[in-house]
């Protein structure tokens, strides 16, 4: 594959850090979790100016992979982005997901995070998740037309079709 800026979005619980971090080690990119600039320790959420300057300085280079669901980043960055991969899994397979890892890390901080903000849960996030494909799918699904970018669309977690794609 030749150099590439990729971006991986999707509703949490997606697998967008496991797929990004399977593509980093393969092709000796960096990958970039948007959790850990987004959030300041204990959950503080970084202003957007922190945000962008902190992620452009990571984007400045050829090869890199960024994750992460919010539109203002997608936005940014979708004009230096070649590949997006966009990862569309059923609701509930997401919320199961995101059960799953709040139990098996609750009160730990997983790699992707920004220190001091621990595994959790709360009702106000499942509710976010479960209607993030109403709400945000048609407006990624006009920027990235509009962007002319190359899309690889992944139903129910098929990466099969990621590799095969690029």
């Amino acid at each position: 594959m030749k150099k590439s800026r990729i971006l991986i979005c999707g509703i949490s619980g997606a697998g967008k850090t496991t797929l990004a971090k399977k593509l980093a080690q393969q092709f000796g990119y960096e990958a970039l979790y948007l959790d850990t600039y987004l959030w300041k320790e204990n959950w503080i959420i970084c202003s957007n100016e922190e945000l962008f300057k902190k992620l452009d300085a990571k984007t400045a280079g050829d090869c890199w992979i960024l994750e992460g669901a919010l539109l203002k980043v997608v936005r940014r960055y979708i004009s230096q982005v070649d590949i997006v991969i966009w990862l569309r899994p059923k609701r509930h397979t997401a919320i199961l997901r995101i059960l799953k890892r709040a139990i098996f890390n609750f009160g730990q901080v997983r790699e992707e995070f920004a220190p001091g903000c621990n595994e959790r849960i709360d009702l106000e996030f499942l509710k976010w998740v479960w209607n993030y494909p109403k709400n945000k799918d048609p407006e990624l699904m006009r920027i990235f037309e509009e962007a002319g970018v190359k899309l690889i669309e992944v139903i129910d977690n098929d990466f099969f079709d990621v590799y095969e794609a690029l």
